[in-house]
């Protein structure tokens, strides 16, 4: 067998084990929205059903993504709205509980957000935005971004990605470490494979524009990053604004191919 069929062979076998093969939505899993907009706030979440661990992980995985865009929300709310929401209002166990609750908060925090706005001379309203991007899913496994974006005054909007992993047999979170060997060194592998995607795109930028971009930081992997695997099997490491490069840069991705650290996989 040809070197390059043994790596074809191996990484098809790797796939296949980390259920990244499987088409996003496939049979059994559907992804629905959520979608609500309350005058300033708009806000898109996922939630799903037909995952292989069953209704019980379904609302467990459901009430982890809520949890992150609720947590966002209640966050923009003076302490004592916060708490006397909260206390009036009950989060529950379940996926239709969940979904209550969020559009209680949806309308509470819009309200909240109008008011504050209304007290203060501004020349730009404000808002609150947050959607989403399925990056893969299929039964066994689930893979998304939450995009936030809010304008509370000040100079400029803030810009908030966050990046969740699933495993849906579970329920449990998947880390970036979970997808690699125990005894396999792949921060240094992303962290080589990041320094040379920062190193060509500072040339291109160069090339292109006659002068040099905005410094980036050398990103040195430590197993804590935000990140997803997408359709295409491709691992995305996110950095918001401001964590590696200046605000004005916007968030910055790197997409590194499985081909590159396919032999570091978890089997």
């Amino acid at each position: 067998m040809t070197f390059w069929k043994k790596a074809s062979l191996f990484m098809t076998t790797a796939l296949l084990a980390l259920c990244l093969a499987v088409p996003a939505f496939a049979a059994g899993l559907t992804v629905k929205t959520s979608s609500i907009s309350e005058d300033v706030v708009n806000v898109a979440v996922p939630y799903i059903a037909g995952s292989r661990g069953g209704s019980e992980v379904d609302a467990k995985v459901n009430g982890a993504v809520f949890d992150v865009i609720d947590g966002q929300l209640e966050a923009l709310l003076p302490a004592a709205d916060r708490s006397a929401f909260k206390a009036s209002h009950d989060k529950g166990g379940t996926t239709s509980s969940r979904l209550a609750y969020h559009k209680e908060l949806v309308k509470f925090t819009s309200d909240s957000v109008r008011k504050a706005n209304s007290e203060v001379k501004t020349a730009a309203s404000w808002y609150v935005r947050s959607e989403y991007e399925i990056k893969s899913a299929s039964p066994r496994f689930l893979s998304l971004i939450q995009k936030t974006t809010t304008y509370l005054g000040g100079a400029h909007d803030n810009v908030v990605w966050t990046t969740e992993n699933y495993d849906l047999a579970t329920g449990n979170p998947v880390t970036l470490e979970d997808l690699f060997d125990p005894a396999a060194d792949y921060k240094t592998r992303l962290t080589t494979l990041i320094g040379w995607q920062q190193t060509g795109v500072a040339r291109l930028k160069q090339h292109m524009t006659g002068r040099a971009g905005a410094v980036v930081k050398p990103v040195q992997v430590t197993g804590n990053e935000l990140f997803y695997v997408d359709k295409e099997r491709n691992l995305g490491l996110v950095f918001n604004p401001g964590e590696i490069a200046p605000v004005s840069e916007g968030v910055i991705l790197y997409d590194l191919s499985l081909n590159d650290f396919a032999d570091l996989i978890k089997l």
